[in-house]
């Protein structure tokens, strides 16, 4: 997979792959509901009373395993998800309120995609991102690697950190050992802005690590007042009855860097980034997130547009009001293929052509 990470202070680390805690290990769909917040027991925290997360204090019933089963249903329905069909699952809420909940699926033991709901101010649940392949959001596993590669290179020829990589690590060794050297939690703003903040114990420091790649971005406690904004952007079930798949080439955003030098697309809606995709399908797209603290660039590799008759009414109504196109979502290259509501990816960023 390639990188799609440049922050304005390069800070890099090592990839691996990644699944959920040691702690949500894959159950038995009998199970399933007995353990869905077993990450947020035992050793990772969800996001803390934050001012963004005040303002929607009030608790929102997670969704049912029967809901998730549909969902998977659904997604699975696409070319990209096909594998998701007989797959086992996961849930952890990623806030104290349930607004939001990571499910991880995996089939025989290997992480193979993930998806995330948040709760719209209706009550109903929407599709606020998903994605395919081994590096879910939050993995533990590639967070450790990250943090274990950095202990490694800063530490003695003497130290016991030079066995931190060793690949017969657990993930039950790796969760361990993560939370003896930090208190770890997620923050989840919406599908481009998620992060982990990491808590050194001893020495109070905090870090922050990308939710997808855990690579390392310069931030501050600021963050905690960016608007969880996550559900203006979804979509209901129901607009996943009907879609239509585009797929595109993959292209290294730091061998072509033509968006660092030319003007951006200019695409008001989704079909109009469906047209110009068309045109050239070596796109990339580079988001301003975190208040202009980190620029990411990613290629651009597939369009998921739905054809229900409610989406294309709302289409027609975006387009005359100018306001938030919600009928599509974009695929772009982060460790991984990660779907994104265009309208998220319009308003945090453009994308580039050759």
């Amino acid at each position: 997979m390639i990188p799609c990470v440049f922050a304005v202070l390069l800070l890099t680390a090592g990839m691996m792959p990644s699944s959920l805690s040691a702690h949500e290990a894959v159950m038995p769909a009998s199970e399933k509901l007995h353990d869905q917040n077993a990450v947020s027991r035992h050793v990772f925290a969800s996001a803390a009373d934050t001012p963004a997360q005040q303002a929607q204090s009030s608790t929102a019933a997670a969704p049912s395993a029967q809901q998730i089963d549909q969902w998977i249903k659904q997604l699975s329905s696409q070319s990209c998800c096909s594998d998701w069909t007989n797959a086992d699952w996961t849930s952890v809420s990623l806030d104290p309120y349930a607004h939001a909940q990571l499910i991880e699926l995996a089939s025989a033991d290997e992480t193979i995609g993930y998806f995330v709901l948040s709760a719209a101010e209706s009550g109903e649940w929407v599709l606020t991102e998903y994605g395919t392949g081994r590096y879910p959001l939050f993995g533990i596993e590639i967070l450790y690697r990250m943090l274990a590669q950095q202990e490694e290179m800063t530490a003695s020829p003497s130290s016991d950190a030079k066995n931190a990589l060793d690949p017969a690590e657990t993930k039950e060794q790796m969760s361990a050992w993560i939370h003896e050297r930090y208190e770890a939690e997620r923050l989840y703003f919406n599908a481009l802005e998620a992060v982990w903040a990491l808590k050194k114990r001893g020495s109070g420091e905090i870090i922050y690590a990308d939710a997808k790649t855990a690579e390392m971005y310069p931030l501050d406690a600021s963050i905690r007042n960016l608007p969880v904004s996550a559900a203006a952007d979804g979509w209901p079930i129901n607009a996943l009855e009907n879609v239509h798949e585009s797929a595109y080439e993959a292209v290294d955003p730091y061998m072509h860097m033509h968006w660092l030098t030319s003007e951006p697309e200019q695409a008001a809606n989704a079909k109009e980034l469906h047209n110009m995709l068309q045109r050239d399908s070596s796109a990339v797209y580079v988001a301003l997130i975190y208040n202009g603290l980190v620029t990411d660039p990613c290629a651009v590799t597939a369009l998921v547009q739905t054809e229900s008759d409610a989406s294309r009414q709302q289409a027609q109504a975006a387009a005359q009001s100018l306001s938030r196109d919600r009928t599509a979502f974009v695929g772009i290259d982060k460790y991984g293929t990660k779907y994104v509501p265009f309208s998220l990816l319009a308003e945090k960023g453009h994308v580039y052509a050759p």
